[in-house]
């Protein structure tokens, strides 16, 4: 995860050596590598990525159900790891808006009613 400490005029980034920071200023990347820091101007036109460089794992789950009404469940890990990081950064949008926290709360998708039946 991203360090951002704010001083007077200035913000810095760092990040671990298990992710990749891109710094983009004008719309160029103009400095990327595994656990470096970088200082910036808020007010600025630059733009932080940190993109993960460690392998990454997600369970995966499909449950099906046969022509006969049997559940059938399949589980399994999916691991990856990004080899262009640069690459990844263009398709995924992986930004850390620096001093833009959300502090609003996850919206909830709203409930249905039920009916008793």
């Amino acid at each position: 995860m991203a360090t951002i400490r704010s001083y007077v005029f200035l913000r810095h980034a760092r990040v671990e050596a298990s992710s990749t920071l891109v710094v983009y200023r004008n719309g160029q990347v103009t400095r990327s590598g595994s656990g470096i820091s970088a200082w910036f101007l808020p007010q600025g036109s630059t733009s932080l990525l940190e993109v993960p460089a460690d392998d990454r794992d997600h369970v995966i789950t499909v449950s099906a159900t046969t022509r006969d009404f049997q559940t059938v469940s399949v589980q399994g890990i999916a691991t990856w790891r990004a080899s262009d990081v640069l690459r990844l950064a263009r398709r995924i949008d992986f930004r850390s808006t620096p001093g833009a926290a959300s502090t609003a709360p996850i919206r909830s998708p709203r409930s249905t009613p039920c009916s008793a039946g």
